[in-house]
C-alpha cells in the first residue's frame, strides 16, 4: 500500500485554525469549498467514533462518504484531531492536527 504524507505549519493562533476543522460546515467550507454537506451518522458523548456523513462536490459529481474520529483532544493549551475518511471504499484519508 502506498503512503503520502505531507507536513504543513500554519503561523496562526490554534483557536483560529481549530475553528475551521472543529466548528461548522460554513467555516469547514472556508478551507476545503468542495465539502457541500456534513451530517451526523453515529455521535459519541467523548467525539472519538463519531462518523458524519459528508458530500464533497469535485467538477459535476457529487462523492458521499463517511468521516470517522479516531482522536480528539480540545483543551485550552492542546487541540488534536485525527479522522478518517473512506472515500469509494478504496481510499483511505488521515487529517491528524496536533
Amino acid at each position: 500500500m502506498k503512503k503520502w504524507t505531507r507536513d504543513i505549519e500554519i503561523n496562526a493562533p490554534i483557536e483560529q485554525v481549530w475553528k475551521f476543522l472543529d466548528g461548522s460546515v460554513e467555516n469547514m467550507q472556508q478551507i476545503m469549498p468542495q465539502v457541500v454537506e456534513q451530517k451526523p451518522v453515529k455521535i459519541t458523548e467523548e467525539v472519538v467514533g463519531s462518523v458524519y456523513r459528508q458530500k464533497y462536490r469535485e467538477g459535476k459529481r457529487t462523492e458521499e462518504y463517511d468521516i470517522e474520529t479516531l482522536e480528539y483532544l480540545n483543551e485550552t493549551n492542546e487541540k488534536k484531531l485525527k479522522v478518517v475518511s473512506h472515500l469509494l471504499k478504496c481510499l483511505k484519508l488521515q487529517l491528524f492536527m496536533n
